[in-house]
């Protein structure tokens, strides 16, 4: 029961994994090849007293040596690399296929001067086989319970930097700073929440490539996924994993099990920002300090719809922009009226990613509103805290 600390301190050479023992032979390999060339030296003065030259055998007994060494390391890796393709999809529903996971090595073979963003990395099952093909794995999970899990499982690789972070409620920005070259996203597989994860990705200009997984098995990955092609966000470049019709958990599924996506960006493509406009959004309300006070009763529920008005559970609402003189500084500020009694009025100040707003109503009531689509991103960061 000795730690991963103590077993590289104490364990034998062979038993401390491929790099040990590649290190090993290579020091062995070298007092071997000194020795030889001290022979080497001696045979030179004894050249002349017959046919046997001591050197020549001291040469072929390094390279076969060394070519032993070579054998048993890569023996090694190849051996760690067929463990890291377990559990499999059809084993465990939680991870990806063993397909899957040996396709990222086909298709990743010299990126170890890149990071990879790993949306969704849950247990580490693929963060250990991204740990193998790039240079940094940037391991994210909305739960930090289960990125403890993925903390534990790949405390052996010194590559991975792990960070709680909820993919659609918090900032990218923290991505700005890093070469990331490709994005994995397996984070939470509703339709908005995995658009976003694409719309966020291409927006990050070193990413090159994105892989999804259970693009066959969750409707909402396949629905995000076809809407990004039409609106020219990403281009097809190939599937990945498992191909229709395979098993898994008791189903059978008739898609591929992922896919992978080119970036597009050009002037033809969509702005990749989020829209200004509130028409055609749908938006529930709860009382200010909800997500503190344990009760998550909605308040209410407002539809924006077209020419100003928009329904509500309070009644028919008048809506528009605020004017500058009204909110300087006013973009992402709205102005709500009640068309019948109360006849409140409020001002509607939306964040940067437009799925969050709060309402300031001129009867002393302030209220907190949230994108419908974003309710059950909300119920799993909530969700997170209690596991």
């Amino acid at each position: 029961s000795s730690s991963s600390a103590e077993l590289s301190t104490h364990a034998p050479w062979f038993a401390r994994g491929p790099l040990a023992a590649r290190a090993h032979c290579a020091s062995f390999a070298a007092r071997w090849a000194v020795l030889g060339a001290r022979a080497l030296e001696r045979g030179k003065t004894t050249r002349q007293q017959g046919p046997w030259r001591p050197w020549r055998l001291w040469r072929l007994a390094v390279s076969l040596l060394a070519a032993g060494c070579t054998w048993a390391v890569g023996t090694d890796e190849a051996s760690s690399l067929e463990a890291d393709l377990l559990p499999d999809k059809k084993t465990d529903p939680w991870t990806t296929t063993s397909r899957f996971k040996r396709e990222l090595v086909e298709m990743f073979p010299a990126n170890k001067n890149e990071t990879v963003l790993e949306l969704g990395a849950h247990l580490g099952h693929c963060t250990r086989v991204l740990s193998r093909l790039f240079g940094a794995v940037m391991a994210v999970e909305h739960s930090q319970a289960v990125l403890d899990q993925n903390v534990q499982r790949t405390s052996d690789l010194g590559n991975i930097v792990h960070l709680n972070f909820h993919t659609v409620m918090d900032d990218w920005s923290v991505f700005s700073r890093g070469r990331i070259g490709v994005s994995f996203i397996d984070a939470a597989h509703d339709y908005h929440s995995v658009k976003s994860d694409i719309v966020r990705s291409v927006a990050i200009p070193t990413i090159h490539t994105l892989v999804l997984d259970d693009y066959g098995a969750e409707k909402g990955v396949k629905a995000a996924v076809s809407e990004a092609i039409a609106e020219g966000i990403v281009r097809f470049r190939r599937h990945i994993g498992e191909g229709p019709p395979w098993n898994f958990s008791g189903r059978t599924v008739q898609e591929w099990e992922g896919i992978v996506l080119d970036p597009v960006r050009n002037s033809e493509a969509v702005d990749l920002r989020p829209p200004k406009s509130l028409f055609n959004t749908t938006w529930v309300v709860f009382p200010a300090g909800v997500f503190v006070s344990g009760f998550f009763q909605p308040h209410g529920k407002i539809y924006f719809d077209a020419n100003g008005v928009a329904s509500s559970s309070y009644g028919v609402l008048a809506w528009r922009e605020a004017l500058e003189h009204e909110a300087p500084g006013s973009e992402g500020i709205h102005i709500l009226r009640l068309e019948e009694p109360p006849h409140w009025r409020a001002e509607l100040k939306l964040n940067a990613q437009r799925t969050a707003a709060i309402m300031f109503r001129d009867d002393d009531n302030q209220l907190v509103m949230l994108r419908e689509e974003m309710m059950r991103t909300v119920g799993e960061k909530l969700l997170s805290f209690l596991h």
